[in-house]
């Protein structure tokens, strides 16, 4: 068991609150999984110029092949990121997952074969009031806002994802799918690996939520959003993972939550409806932008009947004039 917590940190645009676990669960004899935050890291980092990154990764592999491969990855991950020279955070996280899938790889060609390591990969950066996530296999990014809004950012990468999104199966088979677990994309496979990037536009009170199969296979989206939207991150990860415990989790659990507020703003309230929309796109999710300002119409209103009496003035006079004389 993992617990990593922090409160209070500040980026140009937001306060970012998170909180991070990660649990052998009640079936497996060692923990696969890993979690990192950049509360991690050395405060001395320039977060405010790079972002604020925070990742979930899945191991699988042989003996500890996985738990070594997930390692591995976070360690690249990290490294790599923050030691880059390019502001362009979609390419630094491109650059970096990379590197760490070359080191996974590296690291399995040295196994035999049938200990070959891999792992998955789910990572967000925050920098001003933008999230960008960067995803290789099945390990989800969800984006919880306002009372009714869900989004699952990331597209798994499994086979019955894939089938899904082809229509040769329903979301309901592959949730009890006996190849559910069975993915087809992963960080240590080849040499080179595809990366999906996807950007949000972030709004107060949003929550990110990274988590492994081992949560989100156990725990309905419903009950994702709603301990992550009720209570602290640093409480949420732990209860949600004790949650999926609790209902026989068959595999590792991890979670990463951030939730994202206005300094001064208290933390976990109900979001303005006016900031509240009908859906979430995946691919990017834009901020709904103020109202702008203008005459307001009860003053335009007046003004045009006040004008109007002027005018009719001005003619009665005249009429008057022309008549009298």
């Amino acid at each position: 068991m993992v617990n990593a917590a922090a409160t209070g940190v500040p980026n140009s645009e937001f306060t970012l609150t998170v909180g991070a676990r990660t649990d052998t669960g009640k079936v497996r004899a060692n923990n696969q999984d890993a979690v990192r935050v950049w509360t991690d890291l050395p405060q001395t980092i320039p977060f405010a110029a790079r972002g604020y990154l925070f990742a979930v990764a899945d191991g699988v592999g042989g003996n500890e092949g996985g738990e070594i491969a997930s390692a591995l990855a976070m360690d690249n991950l990290f490294h790599t990121y923050y030691s880059g020279d390019t502001n362009d955070i979609a390419a630094a996280l491109k650059i970096a997952v990379n590197v760490a899938n070359d080191a996974v790889f590296e690291a399995g060609e040295s196994q035999a074969e049938d200990r070959k390591m891999g792992t998955t990969l789910v990572a967000g950066v925050i920098r001003g009031g933008a999230l960008t996530v960067a995803n290789v296999g099945d390990s989800r990014a969800y984006l919880f806002r306002g009372r009714t809004q869900a989004a699952q950012i990331t597209k798994d990468h499994s086979m019955v994802a894939e089938a899904v999104r082809a229509g040769q199966m329903t979301a309901e088979q592959a949730r009890t799918s006996r190849q559910r677990n069975i993915i087809t994309r992963a960080l240590g496979n080849r040499h080179n690996v595809e990366v999906d990037i996807f950007e949000v536009d972030l709004l107060p009170d949003d929550v990110i939520l990274l988590c492994s199969d081992g949560l989100y296979g156990t725990l309905e989206e419903p009950a994702l959003k709603e301990v992550a939207q009720t209570v602290p991150p640093p409480v949420a990860a732990n209860q949600l993972i004790d949650m999926a415990n609790a209902h026989n989790a068959s595999d590792n659990i991890s979670a990463v939550i951030v939730q994202v507020t206005r300094e001064g703003q208290p933390a976990l309230q109900a979001l303005p409806s006016a900031f509240q929309q009908n859906q979430l796109p995946t691919e990017r999710i834009a901020t709904v932008a103020p109202a702008t300002r203008g005459t307001p119409v009860f003053a335009v209103i007046a003004a045009v009947v006040v004008l109007a009496l002027i005018i009719a003035a001005v003619l009665l006079i005249f009429v008057f004039h022309v008549v009298k004389f």
